[in-house]
């Protein structure tokens, strides 16, 4: 008698092992593709909030002696801007970055709104400005702003 449960024992104990084994793998399965679904669907909304933005620049004045830019920016797309990030690329092959905030008020669409942006004292050759909604940049909706196309009256 004593032959016979012997290997009943160890077929509960695989099956128990199993069965326990395989729960671990499911969970871990199951969490690691919520965490990727939720990537992928931030990402997705980043892309569907960059489709609905637009925004148009207008160089209004550049005064070297307070080291400052003024531009007008207009809301042309669907949804609120929130910031905007300006790109200054400058004539000694340097590169400026500012964010700049609409005093913690979003653009809203069809809005206007003229920003003041510092400059250094070298020759500024173009910038871009990048629109920006909760925290998402989008660098393909960006507006480019050169000497050769819309520029500063007297140049910068």
């Amino acid at each position: 008698m004593k032959k016979g449960v012997s290997p009943l024992i160890a077929w509960v104990l695989i099956i128990g092992l199993s069965l326990a084994l395989a729960v671990v793998v499911g969970n871990f399965m199951k969490e690691s593709a919520e965490e990727t679904a939720e990537s992928l669907i931030k990402d997705i909304e980043g892309g569907a909030v960059c489709n609905k933005l637009n925004i148009n620049a207008e160089p209004l004045e550049c005064n070297k002696a307070s080291k400052k830019i003024k531009l007008a920016l207009t809301n042309r797309g669907f949804l609120a801007i929130d910031k905007v990030r300006v790109r200054l690329f400058y004539s000694d092959n340097t590169l400026g970055n500012e964010i700049v905030n609409f005093n913690n008020v979003p653009l809203l669409p069809d809005d206007n709104v003229e920003i003041e942006v510092p400059i250094k004292e070298e020759t500024l050759i173009k910038l871009q400005v990048v629109p920006i909604r909760e925290e998402f940049g989008c660098v393909d909706k960006k507006i480019e702003l050169s000497q050769e196309v819309e520029w500063f009256v007297g140049g910068c």
